[in-house]
């Protein structure tokens, strides 16, 4: 593409990387898009680890380093500043990187007993230990102790949201809560940015 079209046509704010984050892209390409955030999305229980390094690395390398200018009330603008240890600089807004790879998280837990439930007398539940149970996927093994196992709960997926209404960019990821689930909301205006 980049042969046929003007490296300039591909340059974007916002880019959705391509077959989940695979290192089989063009690295001229990606200096041509040179967006100032990216967002990778990958599947689960895939075998390829995407998105893959060299790709994150690559599309951060490309980005464009900005400093933001907020306007203020009178009409001017600001650069916003961060402050540590008595030294003060530039705040560097991008690059921004999203996957839905590293936003999802899981919670892992052993030590499982099995039960055997029955229904008792009086038609409640009756639930019974059964003493070293062992897992496998086929008759024949290999078998794993239960108690030796451990169990996914609580996952979240990485759930990324773009919108924009042509002035300003929102992208959301949805945060780790087991119940009702909150989202981290980046808002910006590429007007507002500034190549450092």
């Amino acid at each position: 593409m980049l042969k046929r079209w003007a490296a300039i046509e591909f340059a974007c704010h916002v880019g959705k990387a391509c077959h989940h984050g695979s290192d089989d892209i063009s690295w001229k390409f990606l200096k041509a898009m040179s967006p100032i955030a990216t967002l990778y999305s990958s599947g689960d229980q895939e075998t390829h680890v995407h998105p893959r390094a060299l790709v994150l690395g690559l599309t951060g390398a490309f980005a464009p380093r900005l400093k933001w200018n907020r306007p203020q009330p009178d009409g001017t603008l600001k650069t916003v500043t961060q402050s540590f240890a008595g030294h003060s600089e530039e705040e560097l807004f991008a690059p921004l990187l999203y996957s839905t790879e590293l936003s999802r998280s899981i919670a892992m837990r052993s030590g499982y007993k099995a039960f055997a439930r029955t229904v008792g007398a009086t038609g409640v539940p009756v639930y019974n230990v059964v003493d070293n149970c062992w897992l496998a996927t086929g008759e024949t093994g290999p078998f794993v102790r239960l108690a030796d196992t451990r169990v996914v709960e609580n996952l979240t997926y990485g759930l990324i949201n773009v919108r924009t209404d042509g002035t300003t960019v929102a992208i959301a990821v949805l945060k780790e809560s087991a119940n009702n689930p909150a989202f981290h909301i980046e808002t910006f205006k590429p007007s507002e940015l500034e190549e450092i």
